[in-house]
């Protein structure tokens, strides 16, 4: 399980670890695969995530799920396969006109 860090405001100099969402490992990994392909940064990378939820009405996540599968060869997303068409399709433009 990943943790983040969080800064203690009651004993300072201390931070404190908690569990991180189970939703970011998700995130991070597709933000990193539109990195590779897009030679774009991190905020850049979760803007183009957040754009394809707002305009398919599906969570980040879920978006995440989708590009990490189409990033990695995998076929089959079953309960998402129409999405992934779609965001497949999205990405292509994406990566022919260099827009989020």
């Amino acid at each position: 399980m990943e943790t983040t860090p969080h800064q203690d405001h009651d004993q300072p100099g201390t931070t404190l670890v908690h569990p991180a969402p189970p939703t970011m490992p998700a995130i991070e990994q597709a933000k990193g695969m539109l990195m590779l392909a897009r030679g774009c940064d991190a905020d850049t990378a979760f803007g183009i995530l957040r754009t394809l939820s707002q305009d398919l009405n599906l969570k980040v996540r879920d978006i995440a799920v989708v590009v990490t599968a189409i990033g990695s060869g995998e076929a089959a997303v079953p309960h998402l396969a129409k999405t992934v068409e779609i965001v497949r399709g999205r990405l292509q433009g994406l990566m022919r006109d260099g827009r989020p």
